[in-house]
């Protein structure tokens, strides 16, 4: 089942989106060239994103597409789903009757993002104004579902993607050790020594409970 608009606004984060009948509209922050990249059994490898400066076009800011070519959008509105909800973005008839589509991946129970994001795709030239809306979120609901919880790969991979759309060529993670040492503010040299302290703090103070 399909939710209409006033239930799909509180899921909505940051920017307000104009409602819809089962859906909210979204409107563009910014837009970037896609160029390619290797789909692998075991991972994606993306090809740095290009920066499309804004141009003009009868007084407005927005952006020229040229037919043929993939563009990744960035939304300026964001969503938080629960365990029941589902959600895709699809492109308005307005777009659609210019001869280009925007969709983007399924988005699974639990996802969360700042800015919304999806792909254009079209087979003529159009300008696209800054804020337009292009697209709507329409969010279904499922039966309750585990919500994704292999966060660390989902964190990862969300920073290599968007630095891709950047165009850095290589990120660099900080050790185990290093993070443990930032979290505890220099109290701890190591993973292990961290793990040590705590044990033996616990200790303490269940001997301290037994008196």
């Amino acid at each position: 089942m399909f939710l209409n608009a006033h239930q799909i606004e509180p899921l909505i984060q940051g920017t307000p989106g104009k409602k819809a009948q089962v859906g909210i509209d979204l409107t563009v922050c910014d837009i970037k060239s896609i160029h390619g990249g290797a789909l692998f059994k075991d991972k994606t490898e993306l090809q740095p994103y290009a920066t499309k400066t804004l141009d003009t076009f009868d007084g407005k800011e927005g952006w020229y597409l040229i037919s043929g070519h993939a563009y990744s959008v960035t939304f300026d509105q964001g969503v938080k789903l629960g365990s029941i909800h589902t959600a895709f973005i699809r492109h308005r008839s307005s777009l659609l009757r210019m001869g280009w589509t925007c969709a983007s991946g399924v988005y699974d129970p639990g996802f969360e993002v700042d800015q919304m994001g999806a792909v254009l795709m079209g087979n003529c030239n159009i300008f696209i104004e800054k804020g337009a809306r292009i697209a709507q979120i329409v969010v279904a609901e499922n039966y309750n579902a585990n919500l994704y919880r292999d966060w660390e790969t989902f964190f990862v991979k969300s920073i290599i993607q968007d630095s891709a759309k950047k165009g850095y060529e290589k990120v660099l993670f900080p050790r185990l050790d290093t993070i443990i040492q930032i979290e505890g503010a220099g109290s701890y040299k190591s993973y292990a020594y961290r793990d040590w302290e705590t044990d033996r703090k616990s200790t303490r103070l269940n001997s301290s409970h037994r008196l």
